[in-house]
This record gives structure tokens, C-alpha cells and sequence, in this order.
């Protein structure tokens, strides 16, 4: 289940990435103000919905990969205990999978509101 939700969140987010992206590219051709506005309003409304999917989702996740590193410490495993210590080693990314989502976000709803300038 952790992998589903975490695998949902980014399948989410492409398809949603990729239409506001062909949207922008669209609605910079219009002339009409309502048109521009139905269309900035309705991707940052489709944005914000998935922030809040996507925070859902993550603390879902949170909450089974605690699960999964209490069950590998009970039976003395460390598959995934692993992951604070490769963080220490530089192993993995200094950018997280949240950080990540609010970059999107964030980059996303300011060209939305370019697009009414």
C-alpha cells in the first residue's frame, strides 16, 4: 500500500502537470479576460485540489513507512532503516518528494496568475 499511494500521487500529478501545461499554451492564444480567468481560476483550483490529495496521501505514506521501520526493528532488519543513513551519506536526494510537490505547485499557479497580467 505504500507504494501504491506514493505511485498514485505522481501518476496524479503528470496527468495534471501535463494538461495545465497544454491549458497555459492555449489560453495565451485568447483575447478574451473571462476566458483567461475561467481558465487561471479552474487550473489553480485543479492545483490546489491536488496539494491537498497529495498531503493526504503523503501522511498515509508517513504513516506505513513508520509501520515498516518499527516492524524491521522489532525483527532486526534494515531495509528500510537504511534510508536515514544513506540521507546522512548524501545517498539520496536533498530534495524530497514534498518539497518537490510544492515546487510543482507553486510554479504552476504563479504562471496561472502571469497569465492575467
Amino acid at each position: 500500500m505504500l507504494r501504491h499511494y506514493d505511485n498514485l500521487n505522481w501518476t496524479i500529478v503528470s496527468i495534471l502537470i501535463g494538461s495545465n501545461i497544454v491549458a497555459l499554451g492555449m489560453v495565451s492564444n485568447l483575447s478574451s479576460y473571462q476566458a483567461i480567468f475561467a481558465a487561471s481560476f479552474g487550473g489553480s483550483l485543479s492545483l490546489s485540489a491536488w496539494m491537498l490529495w497529495f498531503l493526504r496521501h503523503a501522511s498515509i505514506y508517513n504513516v506505513k513507512n513508520d509501520r515498516l521501520y518499527m516492524i524491521e526493528h522489532h525483527i532486526g532488519m534494515a531495509q528500510h532503516r537504511m534510508v536515514g543513513y544513506a540521507r546522512r551519506k548524501v545517498w539520496l536526494t536533498k530534495i524530497s518528494g514534498l518539497k518537490t510537490a510544492f515546487i510543482l505547485y507553486f510554479s504552476l499557479t504563479l504562471a496561472w496568475l502571469l497569465t492575467l497580467i
